[in-house]
Parts: C-alpha cells; structure tokens; sequence
C-alpha cells in the first residue's frame, strides 16, 4: 500500500497479488463500470465504483495476477499506468 505521509487516507494506492482472478471482476469488487486495456501487453479490466475509487485486474508479464486500486482523484489514463508500472519478482 502506498500513503502519502501527510495525506489524508482516502489517496493510498494498494497493489495486491490475486492468486484465483474473480470470473466476475464487476461482481467480485463491486464496480460499475468496466473497461479493458493492455496492461504488460495483456488485456487488463479496469473498474470504477460509483464514488469514483479505480480497481485494475492485471496480469505481470510471468502470469502473477494483481490488483491495483486507486482513489478517484486518479484519471483512468494514471490507473493504468500505475498498473503497468507493477513488477513481480518470484
């Protein structure tokens, strides 16, 4: 999780290893709208929750799933970006 120090804690970003990806993403995380885009050169579904927060479902390019979710001060251009600057050493 990434928190500004002097922040309010509605800004932290967390990045989260899934080891079974949801077959719903809408359902499992309880967003409205979904999207995709290629995240590490893979499809990539991106999530926004009706207050605005972001949730991305990623792959790293060896096949580690994650999750990033982001405050809805992020654009969707910034969440992926975030996603795709994920990396993942076994």
């Amino acid at each position: 999780m990434l928190s500004p120090d002097d922040g309010p804690a509605d800004l932290d970003v967390t990045v989260s290893l899934v080891d079974n990806p949801p077959n719903d993403f809408g359902r499992a995380t309880g967003v409205d709208e979904i999207t995709s885009a290629q995240v590490h050169n893979a499809q990539a579904l991106v999530g926004q929750h009706a207050e605005g927060d972001w949730m991305v479902l990623a792959t790293t390019p060896d096949g580690q799933a994650y999750s990033v979710s982001a405050p809805q001060v992020f654009t969707r251009d910034q969440v992926i970006a975030l996603a795709e600057g994920v990396t993942f050493t076994r």
